[in-house]
């Protein structure tokens, strides 16, 4: 299995068609930018203490602005179709940061079922 420090967070492959991608939890839109995994937001959770990153989303799509307040399940966005990681399926790279810059193993807070591979 894959360590998750050898990748900074979770590769998670959209479960519906149109491959939303969408708010895990009550925060502010703390970032709206373009970098290595292309178009980015960050949401600063409730009580500042996490933040969550979200990675590889179409740019036309991001449904949130810097500032906004969002709620779990409240569509971000969609995961892009020409991801640089060509060879894998459409997904969206998930970070999770500990006061704002130390990276965490994203399985201590989320739970997931791992596809067969």
């Amino acid at each position: 299995t894959m360590d998750w420090r050898e990748h900074s967070g979770l590769d998670i492959m959209p479960t519906t068609s149109n491959k939303s991608v969408l708010a895990a939890g009550v925060g502010v839109v703390m970032d709206r930018s373009y970098g290595n995994y292309g178009w980015c937001i960050t949401i600063e959770l409730a009580f500042g203490k996490h933040k969550i990153r979200y990675a590889g989303l179409e740019e036309w799509s991001i449904a949130v602005s810097v500032g906004d307040k969002v709620y779990g399940g409240q569509l971000l966005g969609y995961a892009m179709s020409d991801y640089y990681e060509v060879a894998d399926p459409d997904h969206v790279h998930v970070e999770f940061l500990e006061y704002g810059f130390a990276l965490v193993d994203p399985q201590t807070y989320i739970s997931y079922e791992r596809a067969e591979e």
